[in-house]
């Protein structure tokens, strides 16, 4: 893979194949994980015995007899069963992992299913608060309130009442003046070195969410030394044409709910989020 020392449009190219090449690939290597909507607990028997409940009722209900009724009642009673006693095998499953978990010192996987029990099931709303503290459910209403939100948090206001005007010392007055005065040829511009790169990859941590180019750090931790060169040239001619790739300009923002109590205010939302770091 070369790179050319040319214009920002292929270095847009350049990002774009390399983006390409690593998503490809491990989509081929590791492969996808679909998301799961039903339970981990509900299986294929306890499908089967939902399903028998549903066409013994829609039987009920098309010639409501006792006989019907009482076969309603049966299916109903069996398949109640059949997921309680499903969902209590896998609950003890999930226990005996989770200690097996802590005795070889997995905390992660552990933390994360005592997290999933203690907090329980939680129902996805996108209500969200205008300005006047009303609550609003259409998105497009939702989604203007978040526009005017970024705005002005982004812009400021000139009558922000967090922000105060404060006279500078004399000695940053004097610090700002010597800054001015300081000599910056002197001052090492070289590009990083491929083992500043290799520190800065190493240092990202594991498990988050990725950026937008949907990659995330392990893939760049264990990509090896090819792709290390690659992304130093790469990085190289970003830093000596001073130009980025044109997807890295743009800020992707999750307005995925927050379950806290009272976080539906954009403007709360909104430190929670920079409190949590993703914004």
């Amino acid at each position: 893979m070369n790179i050319k020392d040319t214009d920002s449009n292929e270095i847009n190219e350049t990002w774009e194949h390399l983006k390409t090449v690593l998503n490809n690939t491990a989509k081929e290597i590791l492969g996808t994980c679909k998301r799961q909507k039903s339970p981990e607990w509900f299986d294929e028997q306890c499908r089967e015995a939902i399903e028998t409940r549903n066409e013994t009722y829609s039987k009920y209900l098309q010639v409501q007899t006792r006989d019907r009724k009482a076969a309603f009642r049966q299916a109903r009673r069996e398949a109640d069963k059949v997921c309680r006693l499903a969902k209590r095998t896998f609950e003890n499953n999930q226990v005996e992992i989770m200690e097996k978990d802590f005795r070889e010192n997995e905390t992660r996987s552990a933390y994360k299913y005592l997290k999933r029990i203690r907090d329980g099931y939680k129902p996805h709303t996108t209500l969200c608060r205008d300005q006047t503290g009303q609550i609003i459910s259409d998105l497009k209403n939702i989604l203007d309130a978040w526009k005017t939100h970024f705005e002005d948090l982004l812009n400021g206001t000139d009558n922000d009442d967090n922000l105060t005007q404060t006279t500078p010392s004399a000695s940053q007055t004097n610090e700002n003046e010597n800054e001015d005065n300081y000599n910056y040829s002197n001052v090492d511009i070289s590009p990083p070195t491929i083992e500043e790169l290799e520190e800065a990859i190493q240092a990202q941590k594991n498990n988050k969410s990725p950026g937008i180019d949907g990659i995330p750090a392990e893939i760049y931790k264990h990509g090896g030394r090819k792709l290390l060169h690659y992304l130093h040239k790469l990085m190289v001619n970003i830093w000596e044409k001073e130009k980025i790739p044109d997807e890295l300009t743009k800020n992707s923002y999750n307005m995925s709910h927050i379950q806290e109590r009272e976080t539906s205010s954009c403007a709360r939302t909104t430190a929670v989020y920079f409190s949590l770091g993703t914004a």
